[in-house]
């Protein structure tokens, strides 16, 4: 049976996901510019990054990307 190229695969991506270190960071193709972002979502680590160094807390961050992230998408050491 043909795989039709537009179905997407189980995490929401038609194409190829490259797993990184940590499990809920990705890498796809045509997605963020090829770049790390959190899995299941568009939104890339440098975002989260920057918004880390602006020193905006995680109720921030999930404020101000409500649609994308949850608080289990993020753990600390």
């Amino acid at each position: 049976m043909l795989k039709n190229p537009l179905d997407k695969n189980k995490n929401g991506y038609n194409k190829p996901v490259q797993r990184t270190d940590h499990p809920h960071i990705v890498k796809v193709e045509g997605v963020f510019g090829g770049r790390a972002i959190i899995e299941g979502t568009s939104l890339g680590v440098s975002t989260l990054v920057q918004c880390y160094k602006a020193e905006e807390t995680f109720d921030d961050i999930l404020f101000s990307y409500p649609q994308r992230l949850l608080l289990a998408n993020f753990s600390t050491p």
